[in-house]
């Protein structure tokens, strides 16, 4: 009436299996400081871009509008920018 042993498996899945086991601490440690990192790169970029809008400002005209030659002529009249404004193309 005594237990009977169960032959251990020794085969490529317990050693796979106890592997993994070994390195899932460093696994797990990598993903959280992965993600934690990720956060960090998130709310700091949060940040930069809430201050980027409070330092510069930005329109956006159609070229089809008046407003957009005028603002071009203003633009050009007072050095700001050379020629009529529109991008080139040419070979170097």
């Amino acid at each position: 009436m005594g237990a009977e042993a169960v032959p251990q498996d020794d085969g490529m899945g317990s050693k796979a299996w106890s592997y993994f086991l070994a390195m899932s601490p460093m696994l797990l440690s990598l993903g959280l400081g992965g993600t934690a990192l990720g956060a960090v790169y998130a709310m700091l970029n949060y940040i930069w871009s809430k201050i980027q809008r409070f330092m510069y400002c930005s329109i956006v005209l159609k070229y089809d509008d008046d407003t957009f030659h005028w603002v071009n002529k203003y633009l050009r009249d007072n050095g700001h920018i050379k020629g009529d404004g529109t991008l080139k193309c040419r070979k170097k």
